[in-house]
């Protein structure tokens, strides 16, 4: 049996409940909405699993090293560059992103790791997209 006093604290949560709801209901499509012309046509996305710098330099296949800038050479920059990047399911780099280093650097680390190739990384037999990272050194 349901009080009075919960009743009364139910009601004004109702009335703004219930015209949400109505408002979210009018946003979905209507079911008479077309399906997509070639669904077997779709395709998804690999997942994408993210995997230490150890595991990711095991499927290193082709290794560029990185240029030491000239610029940086004058100025006497060392250091590390960290970044961040994808391997597709074919072992290519993509989108990499500085996440620690000198900018003169980590262009010259960029460039360099656009150019490694990586074995795929694979579970259950199927190529995954990665997510990692590694660390570039540059010592004079």
């Amino acid at each position: 049996m349901i009080k009075r006093p919960f009743l009364s604290f139910m009601l004004p949560l109702l009335s703004l409940v219930l015209p949400l709801a109505i408002f979210a209901q009018s946003l979905s499509p209507s079911p008479s909405a077309s399906p997509l012309p070639f669904p077997e046509q779709h395709t998804r996305r690999p997942a994408r699993v993210r995997v230490s710098a150890g595991i990711s330099e095991r499927l290193v296949r082709h290794k560029v090293a990185a240029v030491y800038p000239e610029e940086a050479k004058l100025k006497h920059i060392t250091g590390d560059v960290l970044l961040a990047y994808f391997i597709d399911t074919k072992g290519n780099v993509e989108d990499i992103v500085t996440v620690q280093g000198d900018p003169i650097l980590a262009k010259a680390a960029i460039e360099a790791l656009r150019q490694w190739k990586y074995k795929p990384y694979t579970l259950n037999g199927k190529p995954l997209e990665v997510e990692t990272v590694t660390t570039i050194h540059f010592k004079m």
